[in-house]
C-alpha cells in the first residue's frame, strides 16, 4: 500500500533514485520489524541471534542499492563495485537466511517436543516430570520469600474398581472431570499436575495453614457432589487428600512429598473421602471429611 501511495506520486515515480529510497525504507522497517519479532517472541532458541544480527546487517546494506538506481541509466555507470557488493549481499543473505530459519524452526519443533512431555495427554495438566521441575522452581521462589506452602496430594478412592465395573474410558473421564473441577477452584498462582494414574498433586504457594485445609476441603466435597453418568445410571467417585504444611518454606518439594504421601496413607487408612495433615505440624489438628 505505502508503495502503491508513493508511485501514485509524479515527481516520485519519476525518479529512479526517490522510487529506490521509498523501497529501501520499506525494506528497512519490515527487517528491524522482523528483528523486533523475534527479540520479543517466546522461547530461548539459540539460533535466533544470528538471525537477528543478519537481518540488522541486512537493514544496514539496504540503502546501497539507492545510488545504484541513478546510475541504470547512465550508459557508463561507475558503481560498478556498489552493484557487485549489492548482488553479493542479497545472495548471501537469502543463503544465510534458509539455513537460519531452517535452524529456527528445528529448534522450536524440539522446544514443541519438550514441552509436550510435561504435559499429561489426557487431562492437559502437567505429568509428574513437569509437576516436580516447575515445582522445585517456585519452591525457590517461596524459600526466598520465606513465604509459607502447602503441599496437597489427592487419591482418588477405588478407582480400580471404576476401571473394572464401568471400563478405562469411564476412568478416563472420571480423571478428567476431577482435573477440571481441581483448576478450576484452585488459585491462578497454584501448581497442579497428575503424577500417577489417579494421583495427583498441587503446590500451593504463600498460604496459610488453615486457607489450606479449607481450599482441601472444598474440592473433596465438590469432587463427592460430582455425579457421573454411565448408561443413563448416575454413580459418584470420591478423593482422599494427604496435606503437608511448610510454615516457613523451610522444607524443600521432596520432604513436602513425602509427608502429604504419609498423610494420604492415613486419610485411605481411616476410610478413604477425608483430609489428613501431615505430622509435620502435630499442633495442628487434622481436618477430616466424613466419608
Amino acid at each position: 500500500m505505502i508503495w502503491l501511495s508513493a508511485c501514485s506520486i509524479g515527481p516520485i515515480y519519476a525518479l529512479p533514485v526517490a522510487r529506490a529510497t521509498v523501497m529501501a525504507a520499506i525494506a528497512i522497517t519490515y527487517a528491524l520489524l522482523a528483528v523486533l519479532e523475534l527479540w520479543r517472541g517466546p522461547g530461548q532458541e539459540a539460533s535466533r541471534w544470528p538471525i537477528m544480527l543478519l537481518l540488522l546487517g541486512h537493514a544496514a546494506a539496504i540503502p546501497v542499492r539507492i545510488p545504484l538506481a541513478g546510475s541504470t541509466t547512465d550508459p557508463h555507470p561507475f558503481h560498478v563495485n556498489l552493484l557487485t557488493f549489492a548482488l553479493f549481499e542479497a545472495v548471501f543473505v537469502c543463503i544465510c537466511a534458509a539455513y537460519l530459519f531452517g535452524g529456527l524452526a528445528k529448534d522450536r519443533i524440539a522446544a514443541g517436543y519438550q514441552r509436550a512431555s510435561l504435559i499429561d495427554p489426557l487431562t492437559g495438566v502437567a505429568n509428574r516430570r513437569g509437576f516436580l521441575q516447575a515445582g522445585e522452581r517456585l519452591m525457590v521462589r517461596i524459600r526466598f520469600a520465606r513465604r509459607p506452602a502447602a503441599l496437597l496430594l489427592f487419591d482418588l478412592d477405588h478407582f480400580k474398581s471404576i476401571n473394572d465395573k464401568f471400563g478405562h474410558h469411564i476412568g478416563d473421564a472420571v480423571i478428567s472431570a476431577f482435573c477440571q473441577l481441581a483448576t478450576s477452584l484452585l488459585r491462578p498462582t497454584d501448581l497442579f499436575g497428575r503424577i500417577g494414574g489417579e494421583e495427583f498433586a498441587s503446590l500451593l504457594p504463600n498460604i496459610e495453614r488453615q486457607d489450606a485445609l479449607v481450599l482441601a476441603e472444598r474440592l473433596r466435597a465438590a469432587f463427592e457432589a460430582t455425579h457421573h453418568t454411565v448408561a443413563a445410571h448416575p454413580f459418584a467417585a470420591t478423593v482422599s487428600v494427604g496435606v503437608a504444611i511448610s510454615d516457613d518454606a523451610s522444607l524443600d518439594l521432596s520432604a513436602l512429598l513425602t509427608a502429604a504421601d504419609q498423610a494420604l496413607y492415613r486419610a485411605k487408612a481411616l476410610g478413604r473421602n477425608r483430609i489428613e495433615l501431615s505430622t509435620l505440624s502435630p499442633q495442628s489438628p487434622s481436618a477430616q471429611a466424613a466419608a
